[in-house]
């Protein structure tokens, strides 16, 4: 895995296949909201949807949809165990288990 961003209160690594491992530190300004410690996300392939069955659902702390800079978009919410949980989805395609990338 390479570095790929390391500022203040978050670093990513990315594997040789994309796939990406990033890391939150208590002084990450962007983050407040997630006071539960460690937060799984979750690749899903419709982001839209996701977020509005989950919002009318009823979950508790469910984020406005953002977007980055290379057009993935994820939001978190609060899971019944009270952790915070992410989903995200990626413009590129999903890696295939055992083919790296070109």
């Amino acid at each position: 895995m390479e570095l790929s961003v390391d500022v203040p209160g978050f670093s990513r690594l990315t594997a040789t296949n994309g796939d990406l491992l990033e890391i939150f530190g208590p002084d990450s300004a962007e983050h407040d909201q997630l006071d539960t410690g460690p937060v799984a996300g979750f690749w899903v392939d419709d982001i839209v949807g996701a977020h509005e069955e989950l919002d009318e659902a009823g979950v508790e702390g469910v984020t406005e949809i953002e977007r980055g800079p290379d057009g993935h978009r994820w939001f978190y919410f609060r899971a019944p165990d009270g952790n915070f949980y992410e989903l995200c989805e990626h413009p590129r395609p999903r890696p295939v288990k055992g083919v790296r990338p070109e």
